[in-house]
């Protein structure tokens, strides 16, 4: 957004369809009278990488491989120029977004031209200095690296490539061109670093946090890794009680009425988390996003998980009745109208101290920008002396791929 002050305003919208989205659940309707709190483009679902807890790409997919028209994503943007102080686009789904060629070009039509909050993911790998300067350029509100890892082993062990130090490179540019650019008081926030905790990885999270926490980096934020339809096979295991409790006492996922996906080729998807597209409700060259948003077919969807039936929206495979989202709290449709107010409060309140100490908060991270810069060799040096004995145990068990969990599982133990 054009003017960071403008967020607060985004966060009380936002907050005021969320009470229509209680009303609605509580109600068990499935007509949402209100947009979507997020729309999430898929640039592309290509990706340099391979990670093992992606579905898209760790050979569960069947998905041809394409790239977002630009001119699909203007004939979106210019329907829902009006949602801009309530609906945050986000350029990230089942690939690396910036492989597209008109990635920054998007996201300035969304940040610039219609001043809507936006949001990047990306996994690094493609961030030279210049493509760096160019995000920055283009107003880019939130930006996330995907790490998952803090050692070269476990790097290539869970990503598939071993390009850890160019990643760690990248990141560092980043940062250090972030602190130098002239727009740095209005794009106050610099990075901030995701990870999905899995086995290969629970010991690197500590030491992200402790090396990190000196960077210019907002947060360093875990998520818990979810089946994705049951195609990431460490997480099968979670939430086993749900195999013994009758569908009909499941908790209703309030993804569908929620966040919405738009695929590369058009195709809008009920869930995001539906990888493969195997359940489509629509196609953006067809029909209007918004009439998508409550067409037949969404709200068939949407009905199928509040009667827990999902045979009707998976004739091509698995997708709700093998799926642990669903049984992550934040991921469960409210039934309590209170419970549901005091979390609006914290989002409310945590808006209001993102935006009243905006201008501290960017002090302190142009301080450790300062740091970078004097200190980025002896960081990488201490980076590279803390992550040895931990890399010492990848090499004794002789790990080399995402293959070797058993050795990677007795590396963590140990």
């Amino acid at each position: 957004m054009l003017n960071r002050d403008d967020w607060i305003e985004l966060e009380l919208e936002k907050q005021k369809n969320r009470l229509k989205f209680i009303n609605c659940l509580l109600k068990k309707n499935t007509f949402a009278d209100f947009p979507p709190r997020r729309i999430y483009f898929e640039p592309t679902n290509h990706c340099n990488l391979k990670c093992d807890h992606c579905a898209a790409h760790n050979g569960s997919g069947t998905r041809d491989l394409g790239f977002l028209d630009i001119s699909l994503f203007k004939k979106v943007m210019n329907e829902i120029s009006h949602l801009n102080r309530q609906t945050e686009i986000n350029f990230y789904q089942h690939g690396e977004s910036t492989l597209h060629e008109k990635l920054v070009d998007m996201i300035k039509i969304a940040s610039i031209d219609y001043d809507f909050f936006t949001k990047l993911n990306t996994n690094g790998v493609t961030l030279t200095r210049e493509y760096s300067r160019n995000l920055i350029d283009s107003n880019i509100d939130s930006l996330v690296f995907t790490i998952d890892s803090i050692t070269p082993e476990s790097y290539k062990a869970i990503k598939g490539r071993d390009l850890f130090h160019k990643v760690i490179t990248n990141l560092l540019d980043y940062l250090e061109e972030w602190g130098d650019h002239p727009r740095k008081i209005n794009n106050f926030f610099a990075v901030d670093i995701f990870l999905v905790e899995e086995e290969r990885n629970k010991d690197d999270i500590r030491i992200i946090k402790e090396l990190f926490e000196k960077l210019p980096i907002g947060h360093v934020q875990t998520y818990e890794l979810f089946n994705y339809m049951g195609a990431v096979q460490e997480a099968n295991g979670k939430y086993d009680e749900r195999f013994k409790i009758p569908k009909k006492n499941w908790p209703t996922c309030n993804v569908p009425w929620d966040v919405l996906g738009i695929r590369w080729n058009g195709d809008v998807v009920s869930c995001i988390y539906d990888y493969d597209s195997r359940y489509v409700i629509g196609n953006i060259k067809d029909n209007s996003i918004l009439d998508i948003w409550n067409s037949d077919r969404m709200q068939g969807f949407r009905q199928a998980q509040l009667i827990h039936n999902f045979s009707c929206v998976e004739s091509k495979g698995k997708l709700c009745s093998n799926c642990t989202i669903m049984w992550q709290k934040d991921y469960q449709s409210p039934t309590s109208f209170n419970e549901e107010v005091k979390r609006m409060k914290r989002y409310l309140n945590s808006a209001i101290d993102r935006v009243s100490e905006r201008y501290l908060r960017t002090d302190e991270l142009l301080k450790k920008h300062s740091y970078l810069k004097e200190n980025r060799i002896v960081w990488y040096k201490n980076l590279l002396k803390t992550i040895e004995p931990i890399r010492q145990k990848f090499n004794q068990k002789g790990i080399k791929s995402i293959k070797d969990s058993a050795k990677i599982s007795e590396v963590i133990s140990s």
